[in-house]
């Protein structure tokens, strides 16, 4: 059997359950746009300016192409301590309609009491509908292990030193560049 770790939880939906696991092997529980909460939503336009959105139950929202928005979800928790509730894009709506939670994982601390909201963005060319009720990202609870520093003079030395970005030293199989040869599917 699984470890249950309690999560208390505020739902101020009026008509939306709290999350659930779909499946006995579910890791993760869906989380829901909630429009009958009292919670407004938050739209980012290309220039980076706020449009806020009063909603409703029957409110229907279209999330637009590089845009983002901060969808409610009528949910608030208290997390207990040495844990964390992490926020995922789900991967059918990622890979059928290009819709990811931007600050993917999102994360709710164990001392946070807010409304909790899903930051989605649109990386696909088309538009795309957001209703009350839908499906928009999933969560999971998860260990937090808070960091020690200590200040030390040096590190110790390994084959990649300070190599970044693209120097693991695993190299691709064949080339991922383009060529004007290359048939492109459009």
């Amino acid at each position: 059997m699984k470890e249950r770790v309690k999560v208390k939880v505020i739902n101020n939906s009026k008509s939306l359950n709290n999350p659930k696991y779909e499946t006995s092997g579910s890791d993760a529980v869906d989380l829901m746009a909630c429009y009958d909460c009292g919670e407004k939503v938050i739209r980012y336009r290309k220039d980076n300016s706020e449009e806020v959105i009063d909603v409703n139950k029957t409110t229907s929202l279209v999330l637009y192409p590089s845009q983002r928005m901060l969808i409610p979800t009528g949910l608030k928790m208290e997390v207990p301590e040495g844990f964390r509730f992490q926020i995922y894009s789900r991967s059918g709506l990622s890979l059928k309609s290009g819709i990811v939670v931007a600050n993917s994982p999102g994360k709710v601390d164990s001392d946070y009491r807010g409304s909790v909201g899903v930051v989605l963005l649109n990386v696909s060319d088309k538009p795309f509908r957001i209703n009350h009720g839908d499906r928009i990202a999933q969560g999971s609870i998860e260990e937090s292990i808070q960091l020690e520093w200590t200040n030390e003079k040096d590190l110790s030395k390994t084959k990649r030193g300070e190599g970044g970005f693209g120097h693991t030293g695993v190299e691709s199989p064949s080339s991922n560049e383009v060529t004007p040869d290359d048939k492109i599917n459009k």
